[in-house]
């Protein structure tokens, strides 16, 4: 399992937003299933920054059956701040 944390850069800035109460905010999200996965199966799930704005950034997964390399699921998310 990776743990990732916010780089450096953004975390004071995040720290003080969360101080005010503010922070950023999942504006959108969704998924598109591509196959059948049952129960007890594990997923893997890959992330990729797909775009950095100036005030948002949005994401990308894929999410496979765990040593499989056929998609499951794709999805996205934009967070604003």
């Amino acid at each position: 399992t990776q743990t990732t944390s916010w780089p450096a850069s953004w975390r004071e800035p995040l720290e003080q937003k969360q101080k005010a109460r503010e922070g950023p905010a999942l504006v959108s999200a969704g998924c598109t299933y591509k196959q059948q996965v049952r129960y007890p199966a594990t997923l893997e799930v890959g992330v990729r920054v797909a775009r950095i704005g100036r005030s948002s950034f949005t994401l990308e997964y894929g999410l496979y059956v765990e040593g499989s390399e056929a998609l499951a699921a794709e999805g996205s998310s934009v967070v604003v701040w």
